[in-house]
Protein backbone atom coordinates (compact mmCIF):
# COMPACT_ATOMS: atom_id res chain seq x y z
CA UNK A 1 0.00 0.00 0.00
CA UNK A 2 2.12 3.27 -1.14
CA UNK A 3 2.70 5.67 2.18
CA UNK A 4 0.17 8.47 2.48
CA UNK A 5 1.51 11.93 1.34
CA UNK A 6 -0.25 13.55 4.37
CA UNK A 7 2.19 15.23 6.75
CA UNK A 8 0.77 14.70 10.95
CA UNK A 9 0.29 18.16 11.96
CA UNK A 10 2.75 17.40 14.66
CA UNK A 11 5.43 16.82 12.13
CA UNK A 12 3.82 19.99 10.56
CA UNK A 13 4.60 22.05 13.31
CA UNK A 14 7.97 20.75 13.89
CA UNK A 15 9.08 21.22 10.27
CA UNK A 16 7.93 25.09 10.65
CA UNK A 17 10.07 25.14 13.62
CA UNK A 18 13.18 24.12 12.02
CA UNK A 19 12.48 27.16 9.59
CA UNK A 20 10.96 29.46 11.68
CA UNK A 21 12.96 29.58 15.01
CA UNK A 22 16.71 30.98 12.75
CA UNK A 23 14.23 34.09 11.63
CA UNK A 24 13.21 34.08 15.03
CA UNK A 25 16.86 34.04 16.69
CA UNK A 26 17.63 36.31 14.31
CA UNK A 27 14.58 39.22 14.91
CA UNK A 28 15.51 38.74 18.54
CA UNK A 29 19.16 38.99 18.42
CA UNK A 30 18.60 42.21 16.41
CA UNK A 31 15.85 43.62 18.39
CA UNK A 32 17.97 43.20 22.11
CA UNK A 33 21.20 44.19 20.28
CA UNK A 34 19.44 47.68 19.23
CA UNK A 35 17.64 48.22 22.44
CA UNK A 36 20.83 47.32 24.48
CA UNK A 37 23.09 49.51 22.41
CA UNK A 38 20.37 52.63 22.99
CA UNK A 39 20.49 52.10 26.38
CA UNK A 40 24.33 51.18 26.97
CA UNK A 41 25.16 54.45 25.02
CA UNK A 42 22.55 56.31 27.14
CA UNK A 43 24.34 54.55 30.10
CA UNK A 44 27.63 56.19 29.07
CA UNK A 45 26.35 59.74 28.69
CA UNK A 46 23.59 60.12 31.43
CA UNK A 47 26.14 59.03 33.90
CA UNK A 48 28.91 60.89 32.21
CA UNK A 49 31.13 57.28 32.73
CA UNK A 50 33.40 56.84 29.42
CA UNK A 51 33.22 53.08 29.77
CA UNK A 52 30.57 50.22 31.06
CA UNK A 53 34.01 48.90 32.44
CA UNK A 54 33.40 46.46 35.57
CA UNK A 55 35.56 48.85 37.54
CA UNK A 56 33.79 52.05 36.73
CA UNK A 57 29.98 50.68 37.45
CA UNK A 58 31.05 49.21 41.19
CA UNK A 59 32.33 52.59 41.79
CA UNK A 60 29.90 54.89 40.78
CA UNK A 61 26.54 53.17 40.59
CA UNK A 62 25.52 54.57 43.87
CA UNK A 63 26.68 57.98 43.65
CA UNK A 64 24.63 58.18 40.13
CA UNK A 65 21.44 55.81 40.61
CA UNK A 66 19.38 58.55 40.03
CA UNK A 67 20.68 59.27 36.32
CA UNK A 68 21.30 55.32 36.05
CA UNK A 69 17.60 54.59 36.41
CA UNK A 70 16.63 55.08 32.86
CA UNK A 71 19.09 53.14 31.40
CA UNK A 72 18.60 50.43 33.88
CA UNK A 73 15.02 50.76 33.58
CA UNK A 74 15.20 49.72 29.94
CA UNK A 75 17.67 46.47 30.60
CA UNK A 76 14.88 45.52 33.43
CA UNK A 77 12.48 46.18 30.47
CA UNK A 78 14.40 44.13 27.51
CA UNK A 79 14.96 41.59 30.06
CA UNK A 80 10.97 41.13 31.12
CA UNK A 81 9.98 40.99 27.55
CA UNK A 82 12.18 38.24 26.64
CA UNK A 83 10.28 36.29 29.35
CA UNK A 84 7.21 37.14 27.23
CA UNK A 85 7.89 36.51 24.34
CA UNK A 86 9.76 33.49 25.93
CA UNK A 87 6.39 31.80 27.49
CA UNK A 88 4.80 32.50 24.00
CA UNK A 89 7.21 30.30 22.24
CA UNK A 90 7.32 27.48 24.96
CA UNK A 91 3.06 27.42 25.14
CA UNK A 92 2.95 26.78 21.64
CA UNK A 93 5.88 24.47 21.49
CA UNK A 94 4.55 22.44 24.64
CA UNK A 95 0.81 23.18 25.49
CA UNK A 96 0.27 20.04 22.93
CA UNK A 97 2.76 17.52 25.00
CA UNK A 98 1.23 18.65 28.61
CA UNK A 99 -1.67 17.25 29.99
CA UNK A 100 -1.84 20.57 32.03
CA UNK A 101 -2.51 23.93 31.27
CA UNK A 102 -0.02 26.64 30.33
CA UNK A 103 -0.70 29.99 31.10
CA UNK A 104 1.14 33.86 30.31
CA UNK A 105 2.72 34.90 33.78
CA UNK A 106 4.22 38.03 33.32
CA UNK A 107 5.33 39.03 36.56
CA UNK A 108 6.57 35.93 37.74
CA UNK A 109 9.60 36.32 39.93
CA UNK A 110 10.41 32.58 39.95
CA UNK A 111 10.62 32.72 35.63
CA UNK A 112 12.85 35.77 36.19
CA UNK A 113 15.09 33.88 38.53
CA UNK A 114 15.30 30.63 36.80
CA UNK A 115 15.67 32.32 33.45
CA UNK A 116 18.76 33.90 34.63
CA UNK A 117 20.69 31.20 35.90
CA UNK A 118 19.51 29.39 32.30
CA UNK A 119 20.85 32.26 30.45
CA UNK A 120 24.70 31.90 32.94
CA UNK A 121 24.36 28.47 32.59
CA UNK A 122 23.98 28.60 28.61
CA UNK A 123 27.30 31.54 28.40
CA UNK A 124 30.14 29.11 26.99
CA UNK A 125 27.95 28.13 23.54
CA UNK A 126 27.51 31.76 23.27
CA UNK A 127 31.04 32.00 23.57
CA UNK A 128 32.07 29.80 20.67
CA UNK A 129 29.10 31.38 18.17
CA UNK A 130 25.96 29.93 19.24
CA UNK A 131 22.97 32.31 18.66
CA UNK A 132 21.41 32.39 21.72
CA UNK A 133 18.66 35.49 22.48
CA UNK A 134 20.00 37.80 24.79
CA UNK A 135 22.74 35.97 25.95
CA UNK A 136 25.02 37.12 23.03
CA UNK A 137 24.89 40.32 24.75
CA UNK A 138 27.03 38.74 27.50
CA UNK A 139 30.85 39.38 26.57
CA UNK A 140 33.21 37.22 28.58
CA UNK A 141 36.85 38.84 27.52
CA UNK A 142 39.88 36.12 26.48
CA UNK A 143 41.82 37.42 29.22
CA UNK A 144 39.44 35.35 31.78
CA UNK A 145 39.76 31.94 30.04
CA UNK A 146 43.98 33.38 30.30
CA UNK A 147 43.98 33.50 33.86
CA UNK A 148 42.56 29.67 34.43
CA UNK A 149 44.52 28.60 32.10
CA UNK A 150 48.27 30.50 33.66
CA UNK A 151 46.16 28.67 37.20
CA UNK A 152 45.41 24.96 36.64
CA UNK A 153 44.16 24.84 40.33
CA UNK A 154 41.45 27.71 39.68
CA UNK A 155 41.07 26.66 36.10
CA UNK A 156 40.17 22.91 37.20
CA UNK A 157 38.11 24.10 40.04
CA UNK A 158 36.21 26.94 37.55
CA UNK A 159 35.15 23.62 35.43
CA UNK A 160 34.42 21.93 37.99
CA UNK A 161 32.05 23.93 39.29
CA UNK A 162 30.73 24.86 35.96
CA UNK A 163 29.96 21.14 35.46
CA UNK A 164 27.96 21.26 37.98
CA UNK A 165 25.99 24.04 38.02
CA UNK A 166 25.16 23.24 34.19
CA UNK A 167 24.04 19.26 35.42
CA UNK A 168 21.91 21.02 38.44
CA UNK A 169 20.37 23.70 35.09
CA UNK A 170 19.64 20.78 33.21
CA UNK A 171 17.61 18.94 35.74
CA UNK A 172 16.02 22.28 36.23
CA UNK A 173 14.66 22.67 32.57
CA UNK A 174 11.31 22.14 33.00
CA UNK A 175 10.73 24.62 35.91
CA UNK A 176 9.48 27.35 33.76
CA UNK A 177 6.81 25.19 31.85
CA UNK A 178 5.93 24.03 35.28
CA UNK A 179 5.73 27.52 36.76
CA UNK A 180 3.44 28.38 33.85
CA UNK A 181 1.28 25.64 34.49
CA UNK A 182 0.63 27.22 37.96
CA UNK A 183 2.72 25.27 40.17
CA UNK A 184 4.12 26.85 43.13
CA UNK A 185 8.10 27.73 42.85
CA UNK A 186 9.21 24.60 44.96
CA UNK A 187 6.92 22.49 43.87
CA UNK A 188 7.91 22.98 40.25
CA UNK A 189 11.71 22.11 40.91
CA UNK A 190 10.68 19.32 42.61
CA UNK A 191 8.73 17.83 40.16
CA UNK A 192 11.68 18.79 37.40
CA UNK A 193 14.18 17.15 39.43
CA UNK A 194 11.93 14.12 39.57
CA UNK A 195 10.55 13.87 35.42
CA UNK A 196 13.89 14.55 34.15
CA UNK A 197 15.98 11.35 34.51
CA UNK A 198 19.88 11.47 34.46
CA UNK A 199 19.69 9.86 31.10
CA UNK A 200 17.29 12.64 29.92
CA UNK A 201 20.50 14.48 30.77
CA UNK A 202 23.20 12.35 29.94
CA UNK A 203 21.08 12.15 26.06
CA UNK A 204 21.27 15.48 25.72
CA UNK A 205 24.55 16.46 26.45
CA UNK A 206 25.45 13.76 24.11
CA UNK A 207 23.19 15.23 20.99
CA UNK A 208 24.96 18.71 22.50
CA UNK A 209 28.35 17.12 21.57
CA UNK A 210 27.40 15.90 18.17
CA UNK A 211 26.01 19.49 17.56
CA UNK A 212 29.57 21.09 18.29
CA UNK A 213 30.96 17.92 16.38
CA UNK A 214 29.52 19.22 13.42
CA UNK A 215 30.60 22.55 13.81
CA UNK A 216 33.90 21.89 14.53
CA UNK A 217 34.22 19.78 11.50
CA UNK A 218 32.53 22.40 9.19
CA UNK A 219 34.82 24.83 10.58
CA UNK A 220 37.91 22.54 9.61
CA UNK A 221 36.12 22.32 6.19
CA UNK A 222 36.26 25.81 5.71
CA UNK A 223 39.50 26.56 7.18
CA UNK A 224 40.65 24.33 4.61
CA UNK A 225 39.27 25.88 1.32
CA UNK A 226 40.57 29.54 2.78
CA UNK A 227 43.45 27.48 2.91
CA UNK A 228 43.44 27.18 -0.77
CA UNK A 229 42.06 30.28 -1.41
CA UNK A 230 45.16 32.44 0.37
CA UNK A 231 47.29 30.83 -2.43
CA UNK A 232 45.56 33.31 -5.10
CA UNK A 233 45.44 36.91 -5.26
CA UNK A 234 44.80 38.74 -2.42
CA UNK A 235 41.17 39.73 -3.58
CA UNK A 236 40.58 36.76 -3.78
CA UNK A 237 41.49 35.69 -0.63
CA UNK A 238 39.41 38.29 1.24
CA UNK A 239 36.34 37.61 -1.39
CA UNK A 240 36.58 33.96 -0.10
CA UNK A 241 36.95 35.07 3.54
CA UNK A 242 34.24 37.01 3.60
CA UNK A 243 32.07 34.07 1.55
CA UNK A 244 32.99 31.67 4.48
CA UNK A 245 32.19 34.55 7.26
CA UNK A 246 28.64 34.46 5.82
CA UNK A 247 28.10 30.68 5.45
CA UNK A 248 29.67 29.73 8.94
CA UNK A 249 27.40 32.72 10.48
CA UNK A 250 24.32 30.56 8.58
CA UNK A 251 25.88 27.44 9.62
CA UNK A 252 25.39 29.00 12.80
CA UNK A 253 22.18 29.47 12.96
CA UNK A 254 21.12 26.39 12.15
CA UNK A 255 23.19 24.76 14.52
CA UNK A 256 21.96 27.63 17.30
CA UNK A 257 17.91 25.87 16.38
CA UNK A 258 19.47 22.62 16.19
CA UNK A 259 20.76 23.08 19.53
CA UNK A 260 17.15 24.69 20.55
CA UNK A 261 15.22 21.42 18.90
CA UNK A 262 17.71 19.62 21.32
CA UNK A 263 16.48 20.95 24.46
CA UNK A 264 12.79 20.85 23.57
CA UNK A 265 12.94 16.84 22.61
CA UNK A 266 15.10 15.93 25.54
CA UNK A 267 14.01 18.40 28.02
CA UNK A 268 10.89 20.21 28.03
CA UNK A 269 8.91 17.65 26.56
CA UNK A 270 9.41 14.75 29.06
CA UNK A 271 7.32 13.01 29.22
CA UNK A 272 5.36 13.45 26.05
CA UNK A 273 3.21 10.31 24.63
CA UNK A 274 2.41 12.06 21.53
CA UNK A 275 5.51 13.80 21.06
CA UNK A 276 6.64 12.84 17.19
CA UNK A 277 10.55 13.61 17.57
CA UNK A 278 11.86 11.63 14.32
CA UNK A 279 9.40 13.35 11.98
CA UNK A 280 10.97 17.27 11.27
CA UNK A 281 14.59 15.35 10.12
CA UNK A 282 12.53 12.61 8.40
CA UNK A 283 10.33 15.32 6.75
CA UNK A 284 12.58 17.56 5.76
CA UNK A 285 14.79 14.84 4.13
CA UNK A 286 11.83 13.40 2.28
CA UNK A 287 10.70 16.72 1.14
CA UNK A 288 13.35 18.28 -1.09
CA UNK A 289 11.67 21.66 -1.41
CA UNK A 290 12.10 21.79 2.98
CA UNK A 291 15.70 21.15 2.75
CA UNK A 292 15.58 24.08 0.23
CA UNK A 293 13.86 26.37 2.00
CA UNK A 294 15.39 25.81 5.20
CA UNK A 295 19.59 26.28 3.34
CA UNK A 296 17.59 29.83 2.50
CA UNK A 297 16.21 30.70 5.35
CA UNK A 298 19.51 30.33 7.20
CA UNK A 299 22.06 31.80 4.13
CA UNK A 300 19.62 34.90 5.10
CA UNK A 301 20.04 35.00 8.38
CA UNK A 302 23.43 34.86 7.73
CA UNK A 303 23.87 37.21 4.95
CA UNK A 304 21.32 40.01 7.24
CA UNK A 305 23.29 38.77 10.60
CA UNK A 306 26.93 39.75 8.84
CA UNK A 307 25.23 42.77 7.49
CA UNK A 308 23.69 44.81 10.12
CA UNK A 309 26.84 43.81 12.31
CA UNK A 310 29.17 45.58 9.59
CA UNK A 311 31.05 42.21 9.91
CA UNK A 312 32.82 41.91 6.42
CA UNK A 313 36.26 41.96 6.03
CA UNK A 314 37.80 44.88 4.60
CA UNK A 315 41.09 45.65 1.99
CA UNK A 316 44.36 46.09 4.80
CA UNK A 317 44.80 49.61 4.73
CA UNK A 318 48.15 49.65 6.89
CA UNK A 319 50.03 47.43 8.87
CA UNK A 320 49.49 47.86 12.88
CA UNK A 321 52.42 49.00 15.30
CA UNK A 322 53.92 46.24 17.83
CA UNK A 323 53.74 47.24 21.30
CA UNK A 324 55.62 45.18 23.88
CA UNK A 325 52.81 44.63 26.72
CA UNK A 326 54.65 45.19 30.05
CA UNK A 327 57.95 45.27 28.65
CA UNK A 328 58.95 41.78 27.56
CA UNK A 329 59.43 39.85 24.19
CA UNK A 330 58.34 36.26 25.47
CA UNK A 331 59.89 35.61 28.66
CA UNK A 332 63.01 36.98 28.04
CA UNK A 333 63.16 38.56 31.80
CA UNK A 334 60.64 39.92 34.72
CA UNK A 335 57.77 42.13 33.17
CA UNK A 336 58.02 45.71 33.88
CA UNK A 337 61.87 45.51 34.82
CA UNK A 338 64.40 47.97 33.04
CA UNK A 339 66.43 44.34 32.68
CA UNK A 340 63.77 42.79 30.24
CA UNK A 341 62.70 46.33 29.00
CA UNK A 342 66.86 46.24 28.11
CA UNK A 343 66.56 43.10 26.40
CA UNK A 344 63.45 43.91 24.36
CA UNK A 345 64.70 47.06 23.30
CA UNK A 346 67.69 45.06 22.03
CA UNK A 347 65.77 41.80 20.10
CA UNK A 348 62.35 43.09 19.24
CA UNK A 349 62.65 47.32 19.13
CA UNK A 350 58.81 47.70 19.32
CA UNK A 351 56.60 51.03 18.34
CA UNK A 352 56.15 50.78 22.09
CA UNK A 353 56.62 49.25 25.36
CA UNK A 354 53.29 49.44 27.59
CA UNK A 355 54.59 49.60 31.29
CA UNK A 356 52.42 49.75 34.33
CA UNK A 357 52.72 52.41 36.83
CA UNK A 358 51.22 52.66 40.52
CA UNK A 359 50.81 55.52 43.33
CA UNK A 360 53.23 54.78 46.29
CA UNK A 361 52.19 55.92 49.61
CA UNK A 362 54.73 59.42 49.29
CA UNK A 363 52.66 60.41 46.65
CA UNK A 364 55.54 58.54 43.87
CA UNK A 365 55.44 56.97 41.26
CA UNK A 366 56.71 53.13 40.79
CA UNK A 367 56.95 50.69 37.73
CA UNK A 368 53.81 47.71 38.73
CA UNK A 369 51.56 46.25 37.27
CA UNK A 370 49.97 43.86 40.41
CA UNK A 371 47.74 45.25 42.73
CA UNK A 372 49.61 43.70 45.94
CA UNK A 373 53.30 42.11 45.85
CA UNK A 374 52.90 39.18 47.26
CA UNK A 375 52.84 36.76 43.70
CA UNK A 376 56.21 38.28 42.55
CA UNK A 377 58.02 39.62 45.60
CA UNK A 378 56.72 37.54 49.12
CA UNK A 379 55.34 41.05 50.75
CA UNK A 380 51.80 40.86 51.40
CA UNK A 381 51.24 44.60 50.75
CA UNK A 382 49.96 46.90 48.13
CA UNK A 383 52.09 49.40 46.43
CA UNK A 384 50.31 52.24 47.94
CA UNK A 385 51.05 51.17 51.30
CA UNK A 386 54.84 51.41 50.54
CA UNK A 387 57.07 54.32 50.20
CA UNK A 388 58.83 54.56 46.88
CA UNK A 389 62.06 53.64 48.57
CA UNK A 390 60.32 50.61 50.17
CA UNK A 391 59.31 49.42 47.15
CA UNK A 392 62.71 49.88 45.18
CA UNK A 393 64.56 47.85 47.34
CA UNK A 394 61.99 44.82 46.61
CA UNK A 395 63.21 42.34 44.73
CA UNK A 396 60.47 40.62 41.99
CA UNK A 397 60.96 37.08 40.75
CA UNK A 398 59.52 35.60 37.87
CA UNK A 399 60.10 32.13 35.76
CA UNK A 400 63.87 32.11 36.63
CA UNK A 401 64.43 35.73 36.07
CA UNK A 402 65.08 38.25 39.26
CA UNK A 403 65.03 41.95 39.09
CA UNK A 404 64.61 44.94 41.71
CA UNK A 405 61.10 46.91 41.12
CA UNK A 406 62.16 49.98 39.09
CA UNK A 407 60.60 53.71 39.84
CA UNK A 408 59.10 55.08 36.92
CA UNK A 409 61.51 58.23 36.80
CA UNK A 410 64.35 55.14 36.79
CA UNK A 411 62.71 53.05 33.94
CA UNK A 412 61.75 56.14 31.91
CA UNK A 413 65.03 57.47 31.71
CA UNK A 414 66.29 54.21 30.41
CA UNK A 415 63.80 54.03 27.54
CA UNK A 416 64.25 57.64 26.38
CA UNK A 417 68.13 57.09 26.63
CA UNK A 418 67.76 54.23 24.05
CA UNK A 419 65.00 55.74 22.39
CA UNK A 420 62.07 53.34 23.08
CA UNK A 421 58.72 55.36 23.32
CA UNK A 422 56.22 54.21 25.74
CA UNK A 423 52.91 53.52 26.35
CA UNK A 424 52.28 54.24 30.06
CA UNK A 425 49.60 52.78 32.16
CA UNK A 426 48.41 54.57 35.30
CA UNK A 427 47.22 51.97 37.49
CA UNK A 428 45.71 54.06 40.36
CA UNK A 429 42.28 53.32 42.69
CA UNK A 430 39.45 54.40 40.67
CA UNK A 431 38.22 57.26 42.65
CA UNK A 432 42.20 58.70 42.90
CA UNK A 433 42.70 62.04 44.78
CA UNK A 434 42.49 65.02 41.85
CA UNK A 435 46.20 65.71 43.08
CA UNK A 436 46.96 62.31 41.43
CA UNK A 437 46.93 64.08 38.19
CA UNK A 438 48.85 67.13 39.64
CA UNK A 439 51.41 65.09 41.26
CA UNK A 440 52.31 62.89 37.79
CA UNK A 441 52.43 65.87 35.60
CA UNK A 442 54.64 67.78 37.96
CA UNK A 443 57.25 65.80 37.86
CA UNK A 444 56.61 63.59 34.43
CA UNK A 445 55.38 66.22 32.40
CA UNK A 446 58.61 67.18 30.57
CA UNK A 447 60.36 63.66 29.98
CA UNK A 448 57.64 62.11 28.95
CA UNK A 449 57.18 64.24 26.27
CA UNK A 450 61.05 64.09 25.54
CA UNK A 451 60.32 60.24 25.40
CA UNK A 452 57.33 60.52 22.81
CA UNK A 453 55.46 58.48 25.47
CA UNK A 454 51.34 58.29 25.49
CA UNK A 455 49.05 57.39 27.97
CA UNK A 456 46.12 55.43 29.04
CA UNK A 457 43.80 53.85 31.94
CA UNK A 458 41.13 52.24 33.39
CA UNK A 459 40.58 55.45 35.35
CA UNK A 460 38.76 57.49 32.78
CA UNK A 461 38.28 60.74 35.14
CA UNK A 462 41.71 60.35 36.16
CA UNK A 463 43.27 59.82 31.94
CA UNK A 464 40.74 62.72 31.80
CA UNK A 465 41.75 65.24 34.04
CA UNK A 466 45.56 64.60 32.48
CA UNK A 467 44.02 65.89 29.11
CA UNK A 468 42.56 68.60 30.09
CA UNK A 469 45.53 69.98 32.46
CA UNK A 470 47.97 69.08 29.04
CA UNK A 471 46.52 69.08 25.79
CA UNK A 472 49.65 67.92 24.31
CA UNK A 473 49.67 64.62 25.83
CA UNK A 474 48.20 61.74 23.69
CA UNK A 475 45.79 59.56 25.93
CA UNK A 476 43.63 56.78 25.51
CA UNK A 477 40.82 54.46 27.51
CA UNK A 478 41.14 51.06 27.84
CA UNK A 479 37.99 48.98 27.79
CA UNK A 480 38.12 45.18 29.13
CA UNK A 481 35.40 44.70 26.74
CA UNK A 482 34.19 46.34 23.25
CA UNK A 483 30.51 47.56 24.81
CA UNK A 484 29.09 47.95 21.53
CA UNK A 485 28.50 51.58 22.41
CA UNK A 486 31.60 53.57 22.01
CA UNK A 487 31.61 56.82 24.07
CA UNK A 488 32.76 60.01 22.67
CA UNK A 489 35.25 62.02 24.81
CA UNK A 490 38.60 63.43 24.72
CA UNK A 491 40.56 61.14 24.14
CA UNK A 492 42.37 60.17 21.36
CA UNK A 493 42.91 56.67 21.15
CA UNK A 494 41.13 53.15 23.07
CA UNK A 495 42.64 50.22 24.01
CA UNK A 496 40.19 47.84 24.05
CA UNK A 497 40.22 43.23 24.29
CA UNK A 498 41.40 41.41 21.47
CA UNK A 499 38.40 38.85 21.76
CA UNK A 500 35.96 40.97 22.29
CA UNK A 501 36.97 43.26 18.87
CA UNK A 502 34.96 43.02 15.76
CA UNK A 503 35.20 44.76 12.53
CA UNK A 504 32.05 47.20 13.43
CA UNK A 505 34.32 47.74 16.73
CA UNK A 506 37.33 49.08 14.84
CA UNK A 507 35.02 51.15 12.10
CA UNK A 508 33.47 52.73 15.27
CA UNK A 509 36.59 53.82 16.46
CA UNK A 510 38.12 55.16 13.32
CA UNK A 511 34.32 56.95 12.76
CA UNK A 512 35.64 59.08 15.60
CA UNK A 513 39.01 59.89 13.51
CA UNK A 514 40.58 57.52 16.43
CA UNK A 515 42.89 54.97 17.51
CA UNK A 516 41.91 51.62 18.33
CA UNK A 517 44.95 48.89 20.21
CA UNK A 518 43.88 45.74 20.77
CA UNK A 519 45.31 43.90 23.50
CA UNK A 520 46.64 40.96 24.60
CA UNK A 521 47.33 39.12 21.69
CA UNK A 522 49.98 36.35 22.23
CA UNK A 523 48.82 33.25 20.08
CA UNK A 524 49.22 33.04 16.52
CA UNK A 525 45.86 32.88 15.77
CA UNK A 526 45.01 35.81 17.06
CA UNK A 527 47.38 37.86 15.69
CA UNK A 528 46.53 36.81 12.21
CA UNK A 529 43.14 37.83 13.41
CA UNK A 530 44.35 41.12 13.95
CA UNK A 531 46.36 41.73 11.56
CA UNK A 532 43.21 42.18 8.95
CA UNK A 533 41.27 44.23 11.11
CA UNK A 534 42.61 47.33 10.33
CA UNK A 535 43.67 47.79 14.38
CA UNK A 536 46.07 50.88 14.70
CA UNK A 537 48.49 48.75 17.11
CA UNK A 538 48.75 45.31 18.72
CA UNK A 539 49.77 44.33 22.07
CA UNK A 540 51.38 41.44 22.98
CA UNK A 541 53.90 39.44 24.90
CA UNK A 542 56.04 38.23 21.84
CA UNK A 543 56.44 41.32 19.74
CA UNK A 544 59.14 39.43 17.82
CA UNK A 545 56.55 36.41 16.72
CA UNK A 546 54.00 39.22 16.17
CA UNK A 547 56.54 41.03 13.63
CA UNK A 548 57.09 37.71 11.34
CA UNK A 549 53.03 37.22 11.17
CA UNK A 550 52.58 40.80 9.94
CA UNK A 551 55.86 41.14 7.75
CA UNK A 552 53.99 38.50 5.83
CA UNK A 553 50.90 39.93 6.02
CA UNK A 554 51.97 42.98 4.21
CA UNK A 555 53.31 41.06 1.72
CA UNK A 556 50.36 38.72 1.00
CA UNK A 557 47.30 38.59 3.67
CA UNK A 558 46.41 35.10 4.15
CA UNK A 559 42.91 34.97 6.27
CA UNK A 560 42.59 30.95 6.73
CA UNK A 561 44.12 30.90 10.52
CA UNK A 562 42.28 34.51 11.21
CA UNK A 563 39.04 32.33 10.25
CA UNK A 564 39.82 29.78 12.43
CA UNK A 565 40.11 32.74 15.87
CA UNK A 566 36.70 34.47 14.19
CA UNK A 567 34.83 31.16 14.20
CA UNK A 568 35.24 30.09 17.68
CA UNK A 569 36.47 32.85 20.11
CA UNK A 570 35.18 36.06 18.54
CA UNK A 571 31.49 37.10 20.05
CA UNK A 572 28.57 38.34 17.89
CA UNK A 573 25.53 39.92 18.97
CA UNK A 574 23.47 39.04 15.46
Amino acid sequence: MPQSKYTPPKAALWQAFFVITPVLLFMFNWLWAAIYNYANLHFLNTASIPSTSIHDALSFITSHLGQLALPLFIYLVVFWFFTLQLQILLRRLLQPTRADAMYFHPFNPGIFFMLLLTSLALVPMVMIGYHLPLITLIKLPDFISQVLIEKPALGFSALVGYGAYLLVMLKLAQVIPNLMAGQKFTAAVKQSWHTLTWWHVLRFIGAVICNLCVGGLAALALYGIQKLADHASAFDALFSANMLIWVFTALMYGLTTWFCWQMVRYLLSVPATDFHVSHPLRAIKRRWHWSIGYATVLLLCGLLSVTLENGWLQPITHTPIILSHRGVNGKNGVPNSIESLSQTIKSAHPAFVETDVQLTKDHQFVVMHDPNLKALTGVNKEPAQLTLNQLTKLTMHVDGHSAKIPSLKAYLAYATKHHQRLLVELKTPLVADKGTAKYFLSEFAKPLAENGAILHSLNKNLISDIKKQNRNFKIGYILPYNAEALPTSNNDFYTIEYSTLDPEGVLDVHRQHKQVYAWTANDRPSMYWLSVMNVDGIITDYPSRLATILKAQAQHPHYAVALVRYFFTIQHIL
